[in-house]
């Protein structure tokens, strides 16, 4: 795939301790067999000289992997989708209903279908409400900025800035600065504090160019209780198949639960044990 890094990524302390006290971190990376490396300073300097001189410890997890352009990626699968038969019906669903023994999609038409996989992230409920009881679920809204690359040397890989909380990754667009997550309801208004703060520490760990206008994002991200996703049958519905609740990781996990509930649907073995994501543990 064009689009993947395979560099590893770094998350970067401030102190020289910072990295010794993640002892439990690294014992589950040795458990994994997860190949990563403790950096000092001068090795942070050499592995990314971009880097302005305010770290002094680093792990450097080397089986980490980064792509450059999500979007392009997610466009490939929908491409690959097609390819193989599939058909792609952009339509905004607004309400499900039961109809005998299949289920009827609401959008501007409307559609029949033997089964249905509710995998709409945050908006999952809005349709689950209308056929059975919701699952719980809070948001942890992320937000994002990109920055135009400055002159001299660029990072090479995505970073972590624990002490200063953000991850800055370059990417096809030019840097991509993220903070934290804001716990809030999904209709709240926009709210860029935690990005505002956090470009002030970005600004001081490497050179970033001019923020790029009109690339201001904030995801919805939907997470459940136990932090664990919903994947497998609807408890009180056969033909609906829940697959949401996948926190921030969606993006990497995705793939693995299309897999998954496809192994489910069609009764084939599945390749990982899913009864710890079964949607019936909140019913």
């Amino acid at each position: 795939m064009s689009r993947l890094r395979e560099g590893g990524w770094l998350k970067l302390f401030h102190s020289e301790e910072g990295a010794m006290a993640t002892d439990y971190e690294q014992a589950i990376y040795n458990k994994l067999g997860i190949n990563f490396e403790i950096l000092n300073a001068q090795q942070i300097q050499i592995l990314e000289p971009a880097l302005k001189h305010i770290y002094g410890s680093a792990l450097h997890i080397k089986d980490a992997v980064s792509v450059d352009h999500p979007g392009e990626v997610t466009q490939s699968y929908i491409n690959l989708f097609v390819k193989l038969g599939g058909q792609v019906i952009r339509d905004g669903i607004q309400s499900l209903s039961i109809e005998g023994n299949q289920v009827a999609l609401h959008g501007q038409k409307s559609y029949l279908a033997d089964k249905v996989v509710l995998a709409a992230g945050p908006w999952s409920n809005d349709l689950l409400k209308c056929v059975s009881k919701p699952i719980p679920m809070c948001f942890e809204r992320g937000y994002h900025r990109h920055y135009q690359f400055p002159e001299g040397p660029r990072l090479t890989r995505p970073i972590y800035d624990v002490d200063s909380a953000f991850v800055l990754t370059p990417t096809t667009q030019g840097y991509r600065l993220t903070s934290g997550s804001e716990l809030n309801d999904k209709t709240a208004p926009d709210s860029f504090v935690q990005l505002d703060k956090v470009s002030i520490s970005a600004q001081q760990s490497t050179y970033l160019g001019a923020p790029i206008e009109n690339t201001e994002w904030r995801g919805n991200r939907p997470t459940l209780p136990d932090s664990l996703p919903a994947i497998g049958p609807c408890p009180n519905q056969d033909n609906i198949w829940l697959a949401f609740g996948h926190q921030h990781i969606g993006f990497s996990t995705g793939p693995a639960t299309g897999r998954l509930i496809a192994e489910m649907i069609s009764q084939q073995p599945t390749f990982i044990d899913a009864s710890p994501f079964s949607p019936a543990r909140f019913y």
